[in-house]
């Protein structure tokens, strides 16, 4: 094996590494396809079957079974797409759903059952979920925060370095391979570059601007840990 396959084998390892600590959306924006197809069932309608996000909303047992069934819907589609590229074969004869035909699937569903205010608050959640760094390049929030050609570029040198910075740490590592300890210690120099990260685009924001990301954000919200997340929807006590 040459240099050139072990720095290949090892950007990999560093890869699947990020994405494990730092969840899809996150790892997303530093270079994985845009038309990459998420996991199915992942995304807003999956925070929406969380009890506390449920009882945030104010969710009725009726909004919670359709919410239920449309993402039920939506992965069945998806699914059948699947099976019909794997028996065409073939890339060109069955099209792949992207990611933003995805979220449109998404959006369709949420206002249909929501109402006004429910969809405003789970916006604000959806945005605290991701946090600036994922949020602030999407084009809405950039036409929100009204960022000018300038603070953008800043923001991709920023993500470019970070997203560096990350690889460096997570060169040459395997999650399997390593204790419990190790394993912290890995997570909490991810976590404290990503937080670096955030301070300096939050820093980048003129205060008008951090008023507004404050406003988008809404009140402060505790998501509950991932595995405390029920696999399948129920009405909110």
């Amino acid at each position: 094996m040459d240099e050139r396959q072990v720095r290949n084998g090892r950007r990999g390892q560093a890869l699947c590494a990020l994405i494990i600590l730092s969840g899809l959306n996150r790892v997303s924006q530093a270079g994985v396809a845009e038309n990459a197809l998420p996991s199915l069932g992942g995304g807003t309608l999956i925070m929406l079957r969380q009890t506390a996000v449920q009882r945030e909303l104010m969710l009725t047992p009726s909004q919670i079974s359709r919410l239920d069934e449309a993402q039920q819907t939506i992965r069945q589609s998806l699914q059948r797409n699947m099976l019909q590229r794997n028996e065409a074969n073939t890339d060109t004869d069955v099209p792949r759903p992207s990611l933003t035909s995805y979220r449109h699937l998404q959006e369709g569903a949420i206002t249909t059952i929501l109402d006004a205010a429910q969809q405003r608050r789970l916006r604000q959640l959806d945005l605290q979920r991701l946090g600036i760094v994922a949020a602030i390049v999407r084009p809405d929030i950039t036409v929100a925060l009204q960022l000018t050609p300038a603070q953008n570029a800043k923001v991709a040198q920023i993500r470019a370095q970070a997203i560096s910075a990350q690889f460096a740490v997570s060169d040459g590592i395997e999650l399997r391979r390593m204790s419990p300890e190790q394993t912290a210690r890995y997570k909490a120099r991810i976590q404290a570059l990503q937080q670096a990260e955030s301070d300096r685009l939050t820093a980048l924001l003129t205060a008008e601007q951090k008023a507004c990301w404050r406003a988008l954000l809404g009140p402060p919200f505790i998501f509950p840990p991932q595995s405390a997340e029920p696999r399948s929807g129920h009405p909110a006590q």
